[in-house]
């Protein structure tokens, strides 16, 4: 049986709401999929100060300009830890946005990263009933001078789905994936905070003084832009902007697109001019696999590179059968993203 609402606006309100929240609901699960994802971390004995200085990139060009932001990296004390890298730029990532939000109305907005060599007091570690690993420990701040938590709230806020925004502004599974992070790496997290007076995230990492190996975060991969147009895809507005910023600095010109029946209007206006797709794969609208089909039966040899997400299994499989394509597993690092650029461009 077909319903006809057309022009019953509380209909359509209704319709329109229900929408919202069945996307609000895809991305909890998203999360949710990240928070209890049973793959291990990948621990690798690392040196925080390149990491820090690569990963600053990816704070600066996600924050507004009008937000100070300030990075200082001890130089007289060995900083290495045993840790995953890509966990690890998640956590800072997400404390960094919690930060933004933070001081969003704050006339004069700061957010400064420490990185230092001092242990936890003896009243912290009284706290955590984990296996501690060593004596040393490097300290990992993230400090703003926002709106602060409410003393209430402070106990509540590494709780999942614990959130003090409004609808639709976050699932509050952010910090309770840090809070799991930090476990995963034996170590501890500890938040001040007071109303108007800004908030500092302190991570505590077990130090190793054996020698570091290099990860690809470290790594400071470059490529030529050269004026090649990539169609850039994805319906996170915040991560498109940061990664049109980054490309943008490498030389290229950027169309984006929010979803994949944008994506295909733009091909049908800029198409000659495209010489790479970059595509996320779970949309609305139109998701990357039904758009690279369409953009298929107009061009066959424009090169995709897909983005995919933990549990998109039947997605893969799809991107997969889609000729001249690529795909990459979230979170993508970005010099594996750049390395898969410049090899798609080349051909």
């Amino acid at each position: 049986m077909q319903i006809h609402h057309k022009g019953d606006v509380e209909i359509e309100e209704r319709s329109r709401t229900m929408e919202l929240a069945m996307r609000h609901a895809s991305k909890m699960i998203e999360q949710m999929l990240t928070f209890a994802r049973k793959d291990k971390p990948k621990m690798a004995v690392m040196d925080l100060r390149p990491f820090f200085k690569e990963t600053s990139k990816l704070v600066d060009a996600s924050l507004p300009e009008n937000i100070r932001f300030g990075l200082c990296c001890a130089e007289d004390a060995p900083l290495t830890v045993n840790a995953d890298a890509t966990q690890l730029q998640q956590v800072v990532m997400n404390l960094i946005t919690n930060a933004k939000h933070a001081v969003a109305d704050i006339e004069q907005p700061e957010i400064e990263l420490i990185i230092d060599r001092e242990a936890p007091s003896p009243s912290q570690l009284e706290t955590y009933t984990w296996d501690m690993h060593g004596e040393d420990w490097c300290r990992i701040s993230c400090r703003d001078n926002g709106c602060g938590i409410a003393r209430a709230d402070l106990e509540h806020i590494f709780d999942p789905f614990f959130t003090t925004r409004g609808p639709g502004e976050g699932t509050g599974l952010g910090l309770a994936m840090v809070f799991g992070a930090v476990q995963n790496h034996h170590g501890m997290i500890d938040v001040q905070s007071s109303l108007g007076e800004g908030t500092t995230f302190t991570l505590y990492l077990p130090c190793y003084e054996s020698e570091a190996v290099e990860i690809d975060v470290e790594s400071t991969v470059t490529i030529d832009g050269g004026g090649r147009t990539i169609l850039l895809v994805d319906d996170e507005p915040e991560l498109r902007r940061i990664l049109a910023e980054l490309l943008k600095g490498e030389g290229f010109h950027v169309l984006e697109a929010v979803d994949g029946r944008e994506a295909v209007r733009i091909f049908d206006a800029e198409g000659d001019s495209i010489d790479l797709i970059v595509m996320d794969v779970v949309m609305p609208n139109m998701g990357g696999v039904a758009a690279a089909v369409e953009i298929r039966q107009r061009n066959a040899d424009v090169p995709i590179l897909f983005q995919t997400g933990y549990g998109e299994q039947a997605q893969i499989q799809a991107a997969g059968a889609i000729d001249n394509a690529q795909s990459l597993k979230k979170p993508v690092m970005i010099p594996e993203l750049f390395r898969a650029i410049d090899a798609a461009i080349k051909g």
